[in-house]
């Protein structure tokens, strides 16, 4: 009798750390009304987000080597700098923060690695080559501390004779090489009922240890585990026209981009409530 109730409380412990690790913290912010701020033209493009460990907020837009700090209560340009000695050009699609240093990603799974720089300046760079390619179509990148490593996460193929999925790959910065296999997969079944093409724009990281990922123009935001689980999922409001970036900041302020889209670019800030 006594070995039958040390297996029951061995199961109830069992279930009970499954679901602590399975815990809805996008419930903690009230997606129901943000704070917008409308950004100057010259952040038409805006893409990615990141804050660096001093909690200043950067973004680039997608066309060109830019870096920007912003102002997170007014949206207003602080400074901005410049990657290499003459303007780089190319499709970047989101930033990271990580050890001091900025990693930019482009959309075919190149990394660029530099210093934050003074207003004007122009920064030095390190560039990485990944096995990615155009067909993967990066749009995501996220430092994580667990594994020391920067995720991406792929808009559309996930990977040869990989189907109904979308992929997060892992780039490890002790050695600087992308790990070939997926670190998650996340089952295309398992939002089928939420939207119709779930197609990631941008990544970020909680302090749980879940992630958020944001869907672009579906207005999608899933929240995951590391196992890939679909742990919680909604569609934002429809004032985000075309979501791109997302960040949270060290305070637990969360933060998305909007690309114009033919209107204007916003900063939507979303604290949180518990």
């Amino acid at each position: 009798m006594m070995q039958k109730k040390l297996i029951l409380i061995f199961f109830i412990l069992l279930f009970t750390s499954t679901n602590c690790g399975q815990k809805k913290v996008m419930n903690n912010f009230d997606f129901s009304g943000g704070e917008q701020i409308k950004l100057s033209k010259e952040l038409n493009e805006i893409s990615g987000l990141t804050f660096s460990d001093a909690g200043n907020l950067f973004c680039h837009t997608d066309e060109a080597g830019i870096i920007y700090q912003l102002d997170i209560s007014s949206g207003q340009i602080i400074k901005k700098f410049f990657i290499g000695e003459s303007l780089l050009k190319g499709d970047f699609e989101d930033i990271a923060f990580a050890k001091g240093y900025f990693y930019l990603v482009s959309s075919s799974g190149a990394i660029l690695k530099f210093k934050e720089g003074k207003n004007n300046e122009k920064v030095q760079f390190e560039e990485y080559s990944t096995p990615l390619s155009p067909k993967n179509d990066i749009e995501g990148i996220v430092y994580d501390r667990e594994t020391n490593s920067l995720l991406l996460s792929c808009k559309e193929s996930p990977g040869k004779k990989l189907k109904n999925v979308k992929a997060i790959y892992r780039f490890a910065l002790d050695n600087n090489k992308l790990i070939d296999e997926p670190y998650i997969l996340i089952k295309k079944n398992e939002l089928n009922d939420f939207v119709s093409d779930f197609k990631p724009s941008g990544i970020t990281l909680m302090e749980s240890g879940n992630i958020l990922v944001l869907g672009g123009k579906s207005r999608g935001l899933i929240e995951i585990s590391r196992q890939g689980k679909v742990i919680n999922k909604i569609k934002l409001n429809n004032y985000h026209v075309q979501p791109e970036g997302i960040a949270i900041s060290n305070n637990g302020t969360l933060v998305i981009s909007d690309e114009a889209a033919g209107k204007n670019s916003y900063l939507t800030t979303y604290k949180k409530t518990k």
